[in-house]
């Protein structure tokens, strides 16, 4: 880890600032001099959580039958399981197939303990099974919950009506 930047204020406050990569510990150790020229050493141990969430694993959409409806839309729930109590702002998701998209959530503030529903669309553009990785974005950290989405479109064939032949 390294350190951003540190001070000390006027009323003997000591500031740093470090840019954690993984959850881990640090130990802070300050020394002084008293009048007598003595050190006295004090060391404190700092805990640095990532912040957390959770989101279902997997989500299946209903099918998408193009003669009743071209789209679909599931609920997914956020849920903030960040253990220091930090507030989650959620960032622009990702998707690879552009089948599923957000249209609720972005940019909402999620509270720690507190969940979140997001509702999600399925607009699939070809007939057949469409499966796809979300990856709900949060921060402060810039971090990401995956979530498995995948539905099935289906276009009807109309046949013309037989004709039936008389004999």
């Amino acid at each position: 880890p390294r350190v951003d930047s540190s001070s000390i204020d006027a009323n003997g406050i000591i500031r740093a600032f470090i840019s954690p990569t993984q959850p881990t510990r640090y130990t802070l150790t300050v020394t002084d001099r008293n009048g007598a020229g003595v050190p006295l050493t004090q060391s404190l141990q700092i805990g640095i959580l990532l912040p957390q969430a959770s989101a279902p694993a997997a989500v299946v959409f209903d099918t998408v039958n193009t003669f009743f409806r071209l789209s679909t839309t599931q609920t997914i729930r956020f849920t903030n399981t960040s253990p220091d109590g930090t507030t989650l702002t959620l960032g622009t998701p990702r998707s690879t197939s552009g089948a599923f998209r957000f249209i609720s959530g972005i940019g909402a503030s999620v509270q720690a303990g507190q969940s979140l529903d997001l509702q999600v669309v399925f607009d699939p553009k070809r007939d057949g099974l469409t499966t796809d990785t979300l990856l709900i974005a949060f921060g402060p950290c810039d971090r990401f919950v995956s979530v498995v989405v995948s539905g099935v479109r289906v276009t009807p064939v109309l046949l013309p009506p037989r004709s039936e032949e008389h004999t």
